[in-house]
């Protein structure tokens, strides 16, 4: 069997708009999440400098 460059390949097709939209949401979902948990870090920091600084 005959291997064949990759570069010399056919590209994947691309996502559909469905696809992207799902990945988009997941991804937002995901960023509020983490941001939602690096909040709670920094509130846990203060309160653990308050305590150690008091």
């Amino acid at each position: 069997m005959e291997r064949v460059p990759e570069d010399e390949r056919p590209p994947a097709a691309p996502p559909s708009n469905e696809e992207l939209a799902a990945e988009n949401k997941l991804l937002k979902e995901q960023v509020s999440a983490l941001s939602d948990q690096n909040e709670f870090q920094e509130e846990l920091i203060v309160e653990l400098a308050n305590i150690v600084y008091a």
